[in-house]
């Protein structure tokens, strides 16, 4: 995971940003999911069925409440539009992009696919230590380096390197949006819910593929800046607030004095 820090690279390719923006609606789409009414979309196994690398109460926010908020809204606004109800998902997706009279149809069926296709590419027992070209790579001892955002938590670094994965090739950085693979310095898929304001209020993500060298290049460029200045390698442990006085200390925390924090 990258992102761009600012006024230290310039993009020449301002064609880079116009494709992506232009082709962020034409990814592959499930074609198993149809917009009849009303629309379900169950999870493919057991909210508990992927701990411990995601949490069933982790799957029971993401899943239960943030999704299924997308499917009822997508209901809902599909009850006062029966021109669209028995479209497939991929098409209700590309007849709403672009088309401001139906903005709220686009944003939730996005996400709703979004989502769909994000709880498709997991399994229960899935995972294991690396294997293909990824794991040929980190034995010859060739530079596979991770970057997440620091919002990973200790645990998950952990189950990582349980499964194989050497500690020192993860760094964790703040505030990171764009979602970068760079493959050999030639090939680049670059994800980003950054491309539009709909996707900046949605949080939705899409994922384009890059053959090409150049782009490959200057984004090289951007992640070995953000690996030697922004990034860290060890996650963000919680940090300190200023606690009320009256306040019970919540399991978890310690009260320390505000200057064992803050100098001055």
């Amino acid at each position: 995971m990258l992102s761009h820090a600012p006024g230290t690279h310039r993009l020449d390719r301002r064609s880079f940003l116009i494709a992506s923006a232009a082709a962020a609606v034409t990814l592959a789409m499930p074609c198993v999911l149809r917009a009849a009414q009303p629309i379900e979309l169950p999870l493919p196994y057991a909210e508990n069925a992927l701990d411990p690398v995601i949490s069933a109460r982790t799957m029971s926010f993401h899943y239960g409440k943030h999704h299924r908020a997308y499917v009822e809204n997508l209901n809902k606004l599909l009850a006062d539009a029966p021109d669209l109800a028995d479209l497939e998902l991929k098409e209700l997706i590309r007849t709403s992009a672009g088309n401001p009279d139906r903005t709220a149809i686009f944003n939730n069926v996005a996400q709703a696919w979004n989502h769909t296709f994000y709880w498709h590419s997991m399994r229960p027992g899935g995972g294991g230590q690396p294997t293909g070209a990824l794991k040929d790579k980190i034995e010859k001892g060739l530079d596979v380096r991770i970057i997440c955002r620091d919002m990973m938590k200790q645990e998950s670094l952990d189950v990582l390197v349980a499964l194989g994965f050497p500690k020192k090739v993860f760094r964790f950085q703040p505030a990171c949006h764009n979602k970068t693979i760079i493959v050999d310095g030639k090939v680049v898929m670059f994800g980003s819910h950054n491309w539009s304001n709909e996707g900046v209020k949605t949080n939705r993500d899409a994922s384009l593929i890059f053959d090409d060298e150049d782009i490959a290049s200057y984004l090289a460029e951007v992640y070995e800046y953000d690996w030697n200045k922004l990034a860290t390698a060890h996650p963000t442990q919680s940090r300190p607030r200023v606690a009320g006085e009256d306040e019970e200390t919540p399991p978890g925390f310690k009260r320390v004095p505000f200057s064992a924090v803050f100098e001055d």
